[in-house]
């Protein structure tokens, strides 16, 4: 018989403690996509737009962490994911190395470190920093606000002595990235030439629901009013009230802007970019509604929010 320690472990093995199974449940890009887009909105992690917020999610799931840990060892800054020095030390502690700190001051940073038969004095100066351009503004006389006074400094030093002597005995711990202190310092990127050209699609002017909305056709009194459309499902009640909400309105006080809907368009029919577009809305798990209802893009309108909202008030 197992006992409940083999039965932990084996678990474990299964299911490690960092596994991404065990944090969102991310089917397709969009589902990153939306995951970066709400993690922009919350400011949690330091992300400006949705772009920044994807590279925290796709990051979070590739490496197997939770948006705590990504928060406890990572930074964002322009663009970039940066190890924070503390954690480079950690990392290089939890690997079997160790460190001494010499001097950490606003004039002078030192420590010694040690990996294996690796051994190091990193020091960085005030002096040597001068030197640098990465210490001046873009008028390349005054000092940059990060090296603008003795804390600032003290802390600037420390950062890069930290990472130039991490990457020198124990690279393990490093993996190539950058301190948050050493990416600020970095030069701005280049503008990215747009590549094709670029089309500025005219804005639709909303329609209203009374202009384009057929009257009903005659119904027998046993049959409910609104039942005008053919069912096209196994079944019919939940696709001809579908059909019915082809120009539906939206509930005001919406988060953002939403397009308006449009005439002549199914919108039981998912017309966004993943796993499900072109499935009725009706097959998509109640989760993946309720992100689409955050998901700014062209292809979600109105009238897809009104039935994704109905969809889901059927379901409770």
């Amino acid at each position: 018989m197992m006992s409940d320690e083999n039965k932990t472990t084996s678990l474990e093995r299964v299911v490690p403690a960092q596994s991404p199974c065990r944090q969102l449940p991310v089917n397709s890009m969009q589902d990153i996509a939306v995951a970066g887009e709400l993690i922009a909105r919350s400011g949690m992690l330091g992300a400006k737009n949705p772009a920044e917020g994807f590279l925290i999610a796709a990051t979070c799931l590739q490496e197997g962490m939770s948006f705590l840990k990504f928060g406890e060892k990572y930074n964002v800054i322009a663009g970039r994911i940066a190890i924070k020095a503390e954690a480079m030390l950690a990392k290089l502690l939890e690997l079997g190395g160790d460190y001494k700190v010499l001097d950490r001051s606003a004039d002078k940073a030192s420590l010694k470190l040690r990996f294996r038969e690796a051994e190091f004095v990193s020091t960085m100066t005030w002096e040597e920093a001068q030197i640098e351009s990465y210490t001046r503004a873009k008028d390349g006389k005054s000092l940059k606000d990060n090296w603008s006074t003795p804390r600032r400094r003290a802390q600037m030093l420390w950062a890069r002595a930290v990472s130039d002597g991490v990457r020198v005995v124990c690279p393990l711990a490093t993996q190539g990235t950058y301190t948050p202190e050493e990416v600020m310092d970095f030069d701005d990127p280049r503008p990215v030439s747009q590549v094709g050209e670029v089309i500025d699609l005219p804005a639709v002017a909303p329609t209203p629901v009374a202009a384009s909305a057929a009257a009903p056709a005659p119904q027998p009194e046993s049959a409910p009013a609104t039942m005008a459309a053919t069912p096209r499902q196994s079944q019919p009640s939940a696709a001809t009230k579908a059909a019915s909400m082809q120009m539906p309105s939206v509930t005001a006080g919406t988060p953002f802007d939403i397009p308006p809907a449009q005439p002549d368009v199914d919108y039981s029919i998912c017309r966004a970019p993943g796993i499900f577009q072109g499935k009725p809305w009706r097959d998509v798990p109640t989760d993946q509604l309720k992100l689409a209802l955050n998901v700014t893009t062209p292809n979600l309108t109105q009238g897809d929010h009104a039935v994704i909202k109905q969809i889901i008030e059927e379901r409770g």
